[in-house]
This record gives structure tokens, C-alpha cells and sequence, in this order.
């Protein structure tokens, strides 16, 4: 009787010692399960095959500090369908993976407190809530999503607007769309990116030219904007959620704060800041 087989029949097992399993060829370990995971495959585990597969890893992998676009997770908001479709297809020709669209505020700030994605390409300009106000609300509700305003305004009040509420991305519509791409990788690194059509706009901003809006707070700010649009104190309470003493006395504040005593002149005012539209 051969040593194994003794042991085997001493030790009460039905066969004899296993073999060792045959050692994965050097340079392959890691394709998934080794060798064999190149057979499931169709490939014969040489070192040949092995040399191969270290050096595509070697020359198609990221160079520190460089976006993989696939792992990005984007939701676009757009009022404008075919906005948000042409984005789309841009983003995703450029392998990023849009999770999510939506039309407007509301619905953007919903869709990313959900999902969470790594960013969220905003309009400026979209009902409900504007994408300033959106990127607030989205910077307490998903503190790790990084927010790109992407919109068709270059005027100051606009741009100063965005950099007092901390957004890090201002794209232009009318710029190319390797911006959009350079912003969207520049935010998830942690940098700012602003196009350089409003640079003037940036400098003018620090250095202390434009006041304005910035002596309201955020929320005197959401009240002068509904005012603006027309909205009764009752409406602006539905709006905001609030009595409508309080915003009653948000809108005495807003007036006492920017020196204006009727809603006409407010009304100018909102406009000429860049809070609503014509």
C-alpha cells in the first residue's frame, strides 16, 4: 500500500492526498482567478499572454491625478428637453454616466439627494428653484456632490452671484463643449474652473464693486426674487414654506437694507442684479 493511501485509510478519508493546485504563471495574477479566468476566456495562460496584459494595464491606466470619466456619476437639470438631451450625449460620448435628468430645481434637488452623484450640471435659469439656490440646497442635502452651473449668462451680477454662493463651476452654453468637460473634471479634483469670458466679471468682484443683493441674506434674497416674479406676500409664504408674517417682515427688511420704498423700484432692482429676467 502507498504512503498516501495509508494515511488515507488510517485517517478515514476516501482518497488520497489532493494535488496542489498549479501556481498562477507570473505576470497574471491579477486577472481575475488567475489562469484559469484566462482559459474561461479563450487564452492559453503563457507568459506571452502574461506580457501583454501587464503591459496594457501599464499604458492605459490614469496618470496620477487624472479623472477615469466612467466612474463619474452626473445628473443634468435643464428646463430645455433638448438641452439636457444634447448634454447627454456628450457627456456620455465622453464616458461619463449620466444617472439622472431633471427639468427644474426642485426636481434636481430630489434627484440628487436620492442618487448622490459625483456632479450636477445645473442651469442657472429654471423654475421653481434657480440653480444658485438649487447648488445651496444640494451642498447640505449631498455634501459630496460637486455642482457646474452651465448657462447662457456672462453679465457680472450673475457671475458674482454664483461666486458668493461658493459655486466652484461657471460654464458658458456659448463656450465648447471641451469646457464643460475641463469643469467638470476641475471640480472633482477640488479647483474652480470659471470661463474665461467672465474673468472681467470675477476681478470686478474682488474688488469690492458690487455690493448689492450681498447685503441679503439667502433667504431675503429667494423673497426679493418671488417679489420680483410677481408673487403676492401670501404666494411668496406658499413658495418658501413660511407665514405669512414672516414674509411680511422679510420683505420690510429687504426694503429698509437696499433703501427702497415700493415694489416697482424693487422690482427694478431684482432685475438690474441679475435675480430674475426679462
Amino acid at each position: 500500500m502507498r504512503l498516501p493511501d495509508w494515511f488515507a485509510t488510517r485517517f478515514g478519508r476516501s482518497s488520497s492526498f489532493p494535488r496542489p493546485a498549479p501556481k498562477v504563471p507570473r505576470g497574471i495574477r491579477g486577472f481575475p482567478h488567475g489562469s484559469e479566468g484566462l482559459r474561461l476566456i479563450g487564452l492559453v495562460p503563457t507568459f506571452r499572454v502574461a506580457l501583454i496584459i501587464r503591459a496594457a494595464y501599464v499604458f492605459c491606466r490614469p496618470e496620477p491625478g487624472e479623472i477615469n470619466a466612467v466612474t463619474l456619476r452626473v445628473v443634468i437639470a435643464d428646463d430645455h428637453a433638448i438641452v439636457r438631451q444634447g448634454v447627454k450625449h456628450l457627456l456620455e460620448r465622453e464616458g461619463f454616466d449620466v444617472v439622472a435628468e431633471a427639468s427644474d430645481g426642485r426636481e434636481a434637488l430630489k434627484v440628487v439627494t436620492e442618487m448622490g452623484p459625483d456632479v450636477a450640471v445645473l442651469d442657472l435659469s429654471m423654475p421653481h428653484l434657480d440653480g444658485l439656490d438649487t447648488a445651496r440646497e444640494i451642498a447640505q442635502t449631498s455634501p459630496r456632490t460637486r455642482t457646474v452651473l452651465l448657462t447662457q449668462h456672462s453679465e457680472e451680477p450673475y457671475v458674482v452671484r454664483a461666486l458668493h454662493a461658493g459655486i466652484k463651476g461657471y460654464v458658458l452654453k456659448s463656450q465648447t463643449a471641451v469646457e464643460l468637460i475641463d469643469a467638470i473634471q476641475e471640480v472633482v479634483r477640488g479647483g474652480i474652473y470659471f470661463s474665461p469670458r467672465v474673468s472681467g466679471a470675477i476681478f470686478h468682484a474682488y474688488q469690492g464693486k458690487k455690493e448689492g443683493a450681498n447685503q441679503l441674506s439667502e433667504r431675503e434674497r429667494q423673497v426679493l426674487k418671488l417679489v420680483a416674479d410677481g408673487k403676492t406676500t401670501k404666494e411668496v409664504a406658499q413658495s418658501l414654506s413660511i407665514s405669512v408674517k414672516t414674509a411680511d417682515s422679510h420683505r420690510s427688511h429687504i426694503m429698509s437694507k437696499l433703501n427702497i420704498h415700493d415694489t416697482a423700484s424693487l422690482v427694478r432692482y431684482a432685475i438690474r442684479e441679475g435675480l430674475v429676467q426679462l
